[in-house]
């Protein structure tokens, strides 16, 4: 994760921690910002079942059922949509429904 992200991952853990996160959260920058790697660790840290702690940032365990299936990409309840545009495309939209 970059160094830069830290602030964010911060924010974030506490956010989680105090059970006050966000419905919602649109992560925004400039190629190269960083932008997936922290969606990734959002996603694997709120799957996590047993997140911990390191500096106030919370890290998934990598040991969990949820974290298993994460990172073997089988997460039942996950859906990446990837463009290779500037926008995502109708079939991608109704495959998101379907999900």
């Amino acid at each position: 994760m970059h160094s830069w992200l830290e602030q964010q991952q911060l924010l974030l853990s506490k956010q989680i921690t105090q059970v006050k996160l966000p419905h919602a959260i649109l992560i925004n920058g400039v190629q190269g910002a960083g932008k997936n790697e922290l969606a990734q660790w959002l996603i694997q840290t709120l799957s996590c079942t047993k997140p911990e702690s390191v500096q106030q940032i919370l890290l998934p365990c990598k040991k969990c059922k949820s974290c298993l299936l994460q990172m073997s990409k089988t997460y039942p309840d996950h859906l990446l949509i990837e463009t290779n545009g500037k926008s995502i495309g109708v079939d991608q939209v109704r495959q998101a429904s379907r999900f």
